[in-house]
């Protein structure tokens, strides 16, 4: 009896142990990519991690949005390494509307009206709602079909 008590005690402990050391819920420190080693196919994957952010030495990440709606966060906003020079923007909305231009708070924008060859009153530029841009708008509302030729600087 109490052999059989002793053996089912072992037996026990060594179940125990044994899913102990076969956890694998525990991440291995240093596998970044999840494929349960630690080798330079992590150090690619923390590359690549940093370009996809933007965060490569040197590299500048600059936000970009045109549209007829004002943007209230850099989800609405494209990740661009240069802004274009120039672009034109034609509202094809289904009412008359504000065109709105969001760029880093270090750019300057213009708007000319491609017909008329002038330029196009502003509002006051936002320089509040999303930390580190402006928020560029036309004053008044373009007409369905109206369009803006836009200038970065």
């Amino acid at each position: 009896m109490k052999t059989r008590k002793l053996f089912l005690m072992a037996a026990m402990l060594l179940m125990s142990v044994c899913s102990f050391a076969q956890d694998n819920n525990t991440p291995l420190l240093g596998d970044v990519n999840g494929d349960g080693k630690v080798d330079v196919a992590d150090i690619v994957a923390i590359l690549k991690i940093m370009k996809d952010a933007g965060g490569a030495a040197g590299e500048t990440t600059y936000y970009w949005y045109v549209g007829t709606t004002k943007p209230t966060s850099l989800s609405q906003a494209q990740r661009v390494t240069s802004y274009p020079t120039e672009q034109t923007f034609t509202n094809n909305s289904t009412e008359r509307s504000k065109i709105y231009i969001l760029t880093n708070d270090d750019k300057t924008v213009t708007m000319y009206d491609p017909n008329l060859g002038g330029l196009v009153d502003q509002d006051d530029v936002d320089e509040t709602t999303i930390p580190g841009c402006k928020i560029w708008a036309t004053y008044s509302k373009l007409p369905i079909g109206g369009g803006v030729k836009i200038r970065i600087s």
